[in-house]
């Protein structure tokens, strides 16, 4: 398989073999490459800080490879800080899962994804080049729903929100079950041939989706609560982080855990 990308390469990546060139753009093997290695956490937060994690918007040609990049990054600056990695620290990026990881002999599958209803990811976009200046109502984007391209537009150009909020913990619930979905879906291609197994599997969200603010205490429970009997399967993601605001959140089947995001940047 061939990722294409832009010419302007990530400073993390040390080597990459060009298999074609066409136009202005880059043709390249998605080959495991090379991201960081250290062999103690000074090491591994120096190299972290010249990393260059900025994110596109929607619009100006945001990339898997960003999102992947800058979540990959926080997630180690942050373990880090709070010595959850072993040295000597191997980090590749892949493919099925996105990342492998080396640390302290023990072997690691990181998979990415974000946590984000598709209709407003395309409400994003779409507002943008539209009207930069949209007050859009994201109470009417649900995860799991869709709505026609007409009535994406319709919400974006509206002059006054149409939705009907969050009450109570409504926010928390709705987010939590978010989250279970994204959990439920990426497990079942965990499963399927093809996707590496490792030591341990890792499932790495970030959360992006349109909501207040909410109380984490909540959330954690909520979510600790609609995981219980997600353990109890066969092939499952050992650990489950969730980027979520100035959180990052683990679960698994021991503990539920948040830390602090640690922004080197």
């Amino acid at each position: 398989m061939l990722l294409k990308v832009g010419l302007s390469l990530p400073v993390l990546v040390r080597f990459l073999i060009i298999q074609k060139y066409q136009g202005d753009a880059l043709y390249l093997s998605t080959r495991p490459v090379s991201m960081i290695n250290a062999s103690c956490k000074d090491e591994l937060e120096s190299k972290l800080k010249n990393i260059d994690i900025s994110v596109p918007s929607r619009g100006e040609g945001r990339t898997t490879d960003d999102c992947e990049r800058s979540a990959i990054c926080h997630f180690l600056s942050t373990l880090n800080q709070v010595r959850k990695i072993e040295f000597p620290l191997e980090v590749e990026k892949r493919e099925r899962p996105d990342f492998y990881i080396l640390s302290g002999g023990k072997e690691f599958g990181i998979e990415h994804t974000e946590a984000i209803p598709p209709d407003y990811a395309k409400a994003m976009a779409i507002a943008e080049r539209e009207k930069p200046d949209a007050m859009i109502d994201i109470s009417l984007f649900k995860f799991g729903e869709q709505k026609p391209l007409d009535e994406i537009r319709r919400i974006i150009h509206a002059s006054e929100l149409m939705g009907d909020g969050w009450a109570g913990n409504s926010a928390e619930v709705e987010l939590a079950d978010a989250i279970k979905n994204v959990i439920l879906g990426k497990t079942e291609k965990l499963k399927k041939d093809g996707f590496d197994k490792y030591e341990r599997n890792v499932l790495l969200i970030y959360e992006n989706m349109p909501r207040p603010r909410i109380n984490y205490e909540i959330l954690i429970n909520k979510c600790k609560k609609s995981l219980f009997s997600y353990w109890e399967n066969q092939i499952i993601f050992n650990d489950i982080y969730v980027e979520s605001g100035d959180f990052l959140i683990l679960f698994n089947h021991q503990e539920s855990i948040s830390f602090n995001v640690v922004n080197l940047w």
